[in-house]
């Protein structure tokens, strides 16, 4: 089993890609976390502060 890396917040509105995104990254060792809501990301980044956030920027007020 690989190390575990820091981790990684995955914010994007198509619910298929961000599966995709967190599969791939977790088979490269790092711990990852999906969601596809705003108010799941900032709650999401408050309790678990990550290490690199992909973020859709096109996911509402947080583009703006």
């Amino acid at each position: 089993m690989p190390d575990v890396r820091d981790s990684v917040l995955i914010f994007l509105k198509s619910e298929s890609l961000s599966q995709s995104v967190k599969k791939a990254l977790e088979t490269s060792g790092h711990r990852s976390t999906a969601v596809t809501t705003e108010s799941a990301a900032l709650a999401e980044a408050k309790a678990n502060i990550p290490s690199l956030i992909i973020l859709d920027r096109y996911s509402g007020s947080i583009a703006n």
